[in-house]
């Protein structure tokens, strides 16, 4: 059978957050994985807050080992199969199988790059709909990226004939 000790060591998340002087001061100590305000211990220092919130953990952890309760494990602790159903339009389902065929992979590994990119930000699309949501006057940056172009192009256009007719 399953102890409080044995949850204890699974080494779940712990917060510490200090308290403001006009509430008290020190610090709370809790643990996010199992509900913020579910496991809260406080004490002077996070050393206090610390056996303040293993002592309310080892006897609410008890009592519901007691009542048969499931107790969720640390996020780190879980094990996924790496497998999941999505379901999605049969026009994005198109879409999706036409763009994997035109990047000569399977659908499961063009799909598993366009999670991988989205999960750790690097999503074109995104990118690219943040970059002009921040640009309140889409017409006024396009005329002045265009102008911008235009000038370095001349200013090259005129060394280049400098260069070559010898002209400073």
């Amino acid at each position: 059978m399953k102890t409080p000790e044995y949850f204890w060591n699974k080494d779940y998340k712990i917060v510490f957050k200090a308290i403001l002087k006009e509430e008290g001061g020190g610090f709370t100590a809790y643990m996010p994985e199992l509900g913020r305000n579910a496991f809260i211990g406080d004490g002077d220092t996070k050393e206090e807050a610390l056996a303040s919130l293993k002592s309310i953990f080892f006897h609410l952890i008890a009592k519901y080992i007691e009542l048969g309760q499931e107790i969720p494990l640390p996020k780190k602790e879980h094990r996924y199969s790496g497998t999941f159903s999505v379901r999605v339009s049969p026009e994005l389902h198109e879409t999706i199988v036409e763009q994997a065929e035109d990047a000569g992979i399977s659908l499961n590994q063009y799909i598993t790059e366009c999670l991988a990119a989205a999960s750790v930000g690097n999503c074109t699309i995104a990118k690219i709909d943040h970059h002009f949501a921040s640009i309140k006057n889409f017409n006024e940056a396009l005329i002045q990226t265009t102008a911008l172009s235009v000038g370095v192009a001349a200013y090259t256009l005129k060394k280049s004939t400098e260069a070559t007719w010898g002209l400073q």
